[in-house]
């Protein structure tokens, strides 16, 4: 049975949205970018059949970062410059964790990816 037209007309709800709503959490790493974030957590997302994911996988990394957006790991060249960076930093006792580190990251070519810690 539909609900009466007073019901629907109750149920519709309207919110102001500010500038912070239009940008996506998700930042570019397309071809042609630098980008400089601080790292919170890196994350496994396992997602059946996503064309976001690691090639022949059906996963992919997520990295979050301190302003609250996400970086996807997509491709195994950017996961290996990241992995490569991160655990040279570790071992060099230049960074104590992961979570903290801020990484700069450039995309110039294809399956392209430099990764470098600054402090």
């Amino acid at each position: 049975m539909a609900k009466p037209k007073e019901e629907q007309v109750k149920a519709i709800k309207s919110e102001a949205i500010t500038a912070a709503d239009l940008e996506g959490k998700y930042q570019s790493t397309k071809m042609g970018t630098e980008l400089k974030i601080q790292i919170a957590g890196v994350r496994k997302v396992t997602e059946p059949n996503s064309k976001l994911n690691l090639f022949e996988e059906n996963y992919r990394y997520e990295i979050d970062t301190t302003d609250e957006k996400i970086v996807t790991v997509g491709s195994w060249s950017f996961w290996n410059a990241l992995r490569k960076a991160l655990d040279e930093a570790l071992k060099a006792g230049t960074i104590d964790a992961i979570e903290g580190t801020t990484v700069l990251i450039k995309h110039p070519g294809e399956k392209d990816y430099q990764v470098e810690v600054v402090q």
